[in-house]
């Protein structure tokens, strides 16, 4: 039996994509993978054969809608 891995993310920006890659690549190769994030990224976890945890104090999205990002960096106005 392989070794047990934790991967903790969170939904935005894409970041997730490339880390469940990683985590899907892992537990082919027989190792077991638990993802801590958002529970709107439950279906995608569990996708990748990884045993998904959710967030349950920090602060969380059940949705991947515009209206839960808590980081709305396109409301920001940029001048020079």
């Amino acid at each position: 039996m392989g070794s047990r891995y934790l991967f903790v993310d969170w939904e935005g920006g894409g970041n997730l994509p490339p880390a469940l890659t990683l985590a899907r690549q892992m537990v082919e190769r027989g190792h077991r993978v638990r993802v801590l994030c958002d529970p709107a990224d439950e279906a995608d976890v569990s996708a990748a054969g990884c045993k998904f945890v959710p967030y349950i104090r920090a602060p969380h999205r059940r949705d991947k809608s515009a209206e839960s990002d808590f980081i709305r960096d396109w409301e920001v106005s940029h001048t020079d």
